[in-house]
């Protein structure tokens, strides 16, 4: 079974995506070409990412 070690936490103008402690993305919130942060945030918490 493949485990995702990733969270997400949220502030005002990023969502800051963590994988396994090494990797850090920051997505600006504005810069979605295509869908909403709302719809990305609904997408990993259909994952099982923890969103903060």
């Amino acid at each position: 079974m493949f485990i995702l070690r990733a969270y997400v936490k949220k502030t005002a103008h990023f969502m800051i995506i963590f994988y396994e402690k090494v990797v850090t993305v920051p997505v600006k919130k504005s810069g979605f070409s295509k869908g909403t942060p709302e719809a990305f945030e609904a997408f990993l918490l259909e994952k099982g990412v923890k969103v903060k």
